[in-house]
């Protein structure tokens, strides 16, 4: 009986992400809340000592 609420639920659920996720993370970046920035920055960045 919990199986086809539970494939239904995770199919909603992985759509939801799929649709949604670029949308708010785009409103993120346009409100300044996430910055975005890439491993090898990081890398420079702790290679040249600075945190």
């Amino acid at each position: 009986m919990a199986l086809p609420y539970t494939i239904v639920l995770a199919f909603v659920g992985l759509v939801v992400v799929y649709c949604e996720l670029l949308e708010s993370t785009e409103w993120l970046y346009q409100q300044s809340l996430i910055e975005h920035h890439s491993a090898t920055e990081q890398l420079v960045k702790s290679s040249t000592g600075n945190h």
